[in-house]
């Protein structure tokens, strides 16, 4: 938390731990045993560390800072290699396999099926405009229904069953206030 830029107001320290908790809720609902759960804590913990350096790209070098801290704590390759493919799983244009990065993938996706979702929304908003993309009201409407309805899918049945209900309601509510917008131009 100290290291991490001011500037990070979505990817910040509530995201990780909003993210941990999804994640153990989802653990739990898909029967993970307490290994794998240590496991998948652990990705969550360390998969957005790499924006202390960097917003593109940051999540090689939350990979580089679990690779160099996990041995100290005696985890072994195997399990550090599955924590690597966890945190890489959230990279965008990657696709989740294995169980535990699906996990990981809807964990960190959940808000988008969540009553929450335009508050959560609008920090991450704020958060690109610092660094560098502002986007009028229509293109951030475009942007949000872009990523909802062509870039992001859940994968977890749990994540299906219980959120995904939430994200078509965000879509129709998103469209509706673009065509709102676009009426009143």
């Amino acid at each position: 938390k100290s290291t991490l830029p001011e500037e990070m107001i979505y990817h910040d320290l509530a995201h990780t731990l909003n993210v941990e908790k999804s994640a153990l809720r989802l653990a739990r609902l898909e029967g993970l045993d307490e290994e794998e759960i240590m496991l998948l804590r652990t990705a969550v913990l360390y998969h957005d560390s790499g924006f202390i350096f960097t917003y593109s790209r940051n999540e090689l070098h939350g990979v580089r800072m679990m690779e160099q801290s996990l041995p100290k704590y005696g985890y072994d390759q195997e399990q550090i290699a599955a924590i690597r493919s966890m945190i890489l799983a959230t990279s965008s244009g990657n696709e989740p396999v294995t169980l535990l990065e699906q996990i990981m993938c809807d964990a960190d996706h959940d808000y988008l099926g969540r009553a929450d979702y335009y508050m959560v929304a609008e920090k991450l908003r704020e958060e690109i405009a610092v660094f560098g993309t502002i986007m009028s009201e229509e293109e951030w409407l475009n942007f949000q229904l872009g990523y909802l309805q062509h870039e992001h899918k859940f994968y977890t049945s749990t994540s299906k069953n219980i959120r995904e209900r939430g994200k078509q309601n965000r879509i129709a509510e998103l469209r509706t206030k673009l065509r709102q917008l676009q009426i009143q131009e």
